[in-house]
């Protein structure tokens, strides 16, 4: 039995990039809290059961948050320290976009993707932050985003 490499909190992994994320860090023994919006259940379930039959020696705990308001995301940390230990490794990637020329997009889509991929991923960072520096044994905070960051105006 492997001994954990520590305790991840992976946002948005119900697809895409966050899954991945989520089975490489279990494959690497990491103990995981996998969180997406409520609405994602089954997806981020199924991506726990997967884990669990790939690697019965770490812990996996699902949380269902979203990044935006500040709250959620405090409880988040909060029950994902409670539940693991801590947390080591927050891996942010979490994200919206409304795919549209920026030209294009009404002020409630720009609202809507700035509160989530700005406001929501510094909330992320503060109360992880604030808990790595609690934990007193330092920790890494890495940012994801996808291709859709090179959209053109």
């Amino acid at each position: 039995m492997l001994t954990s490499k520590g305790i991840a909190l992976i946002t948005g992994c119900a697809q895409g990039i966050g899954r991945a994320t989520a089975l490489r860090l279990a494959s690497d023994g990491f103990n995981l809290a996998l969180s997406d919006l409520l609405s994602r259940r089954v997806d981020v379930e199924a991506l726990a059961s997967e884990i669990s039959r790939v690697r019965q020696d770490i812990r996996s705990f699902t949380v269902f948050a979203n990044v935006q308001p500040e709250s959620d995301v405090k409880n988040m940390v909060a029950s994902t320290s409670e539940e693991l230990g801590g947390v080591d490794v927050l891996v942010a990637s979490a994200g919206v976009i409304r795919i549209n020329a920026l030209r294009k997009l009404s002020e409630k889509d720009w609202d809507d993707t700035f509160s989530v991929n700005v406001k929501g991923l510094f909330f992320c960072y503060k109360h992880v932050g604030d808990q790595m520096v609690k934990q007193g044994r330092g920790g890494r905070i890495v940012g994801l985003s996808s291709m859709a960051g090179n959209m053109h105006i």
